[in-house]
């Protein structure tokens, strides 16, 4: 049912405009090719490159249950010499031999502390192994993290807590976005957070992060499941999230991962079109904005005492009940919000998808969801009470395909 499962490759300079290469992992006698990760082997600790030259190392699981010979999921590596455009598959495969059924998607990364690679990979449910290795080569089993709730693509990374590098914690992520706050010795990993949310919409599943980016931001790029429907007659049927940008900040609640666009988008941003103090109450009908097809919106809600203040983009209510602490749109459901407080909230919208961030990206929902191309209104209302858009602006956004 999977297909021939393959590694696609795409490169950018900015996180924005991305040029499609050539297949980079093709399928093979151990299986078709599942998630992974990627390594620069800086240190030539592997041998597969040089120090002037160094290896780019991929990890995959070999999905031996969809080869033309049916054998175990295993873990491999395949090496590139010329910036990814070629690749190698290690002649020692596997690297991580067979565990369990279905044992897959290692997150593999340079441990700094304790001066090796550190391995997370999806065993069972409801925990995680940590592997580690001198050389990318062999791997030995250091620990498992118990994890209520996980299931595939894990993540293991290390955030500052608001920004301070002097204080840090890692952050244990499982592919619906669950994850764990805690701290990691490069053995073992401790929680000290009860397993936290960090996506409230219906389309954002099995996301990756960027080791070693050049400016130490954490960013995350996420698969924007869909069952198809959102791309009708067109050659694809999914898509990706916009890049974000993470970061753990302490919060009433404790510490809490935010998620938030990157800041290369805004060079995407046209005609601004701003607002303020626009007054909404139900005895008046929606005040209305003409919009673009593509967008990007920001609005600070001050509630009042209304029960509803509602955001129509193009034919989507994005509705707020500020009393009950509460933030719906296309059928999911954020709870749990400060009730009767004023809401950030920031609004992505692309041909074929909607992503909403609120409070500064302490909460977001993303969604595949096709938009009437005729619908290009912005309304605003209010039930049950007056309410007031303290600010509110309008871009609307270029495709990353327009030549210059």
């Amino acid at each position: 049912p999977w297909g021939n499962m393959t590694w696609g490759h795409a490169v950018s300079r900015d996180l924005v405009h991305w040029e499609e290469l050539g297949d980079a992992i093709l399928p093979d006698e151990r299986g078709t090719i599942y998630s992974g990760s990627a390594v620069v082997d800086s240190n030539n600790t592997s041998g597969l490159g040089t120090i002037e030259r160094p290896a780019i190392c991929a990890f995959y699981t070999a999905a031996g249950g969809h080869s033309y010979r049916p054998c175990p999921f295993t873990q491999c590596l395949a090496y590139s010499l010329d910036r990814g455009r070629s690749w190698t598959k290690f002649a020692g495969n596997p690297v991580v031999d067979f565990i369990a059924d279905g044992n897959r998607d290692p997150k593999v990364f340079w441990h700094e502390k304790t001066q090796r690679w550190i391995m997370v990979l999806y065993v069972r449910r409801d925990a995680f192994s940590i592997f580690s290795s001198p050389d990318l080569k062999a791997w030995q089993l250091e620990s498992e993290a118990a994890f209520p709730t996980a299931h595939e693509c894990p993540e293991l990374f290390e955030l500052s807590v608001d920004g301070n590098s002097h204080d840090t914690r890692w952050v244990l992520w499982s592919a619906s976005g669950n994850h764990l706050i805690g701290r990691f010795d490069g053995h073992t990993f401790t929680a000290e957070s009860e397993v936290l949310r960090s996506e409230w919409g219906k389309n954002c599943y099995a996301g990756q992060t960027w080791n070693n980016t050049p400016d130490g931001r954490r960013i995350f790029i996420g698969w924007m499941n869909s069952d198809g429907s959102a791309y009708p007659d067109m050659p694809f049927n999914q898509q990706m999230s916009v890049p974000r940008q993470f970061t753990l900040q302490r919060t009433d609640d404790g510490l809490r991962l935010f998620a938030w666009p990157v800041k290369e988008l805004e060079q995407l941003r046209r005609n601004k079109v701003a607002a303020s103090n626009i007054s909404l109450n139900d005895r008046q009908s929606p005040r209305e904005f003409d919009v673009a097809e593509l967008l990007d919106l920001e609005a600070t809600v001050k509630p009042g005492n209304a029960q509803i203040v509602v955001l129509e983009i193009r034919g989507v209510p994005v509705v707020c009940r500020p009393q009950e602490g509460v933030l719906e749109c296309l059928g999911s459901r954020i709870e749990g919000m400060p009730k009767g407080e004023s809401l950030n909230i920031r609004i992505l919208v692309d041909r074929t998808s909607i992503e909403v961030f609120a409070q500064q990206g302490r909460y977001v929902m993303s969604f595949c969801r096709p938009f009437d191309p005729t619908n290009r209104k912005l309304r605003l209302w209010s039930e049950g009470g007056d309410a007031q858009v303290g600010a509110l602006e309008i871009y609307e956004m270029a495709s990353i395909w327009e030549k210059e």
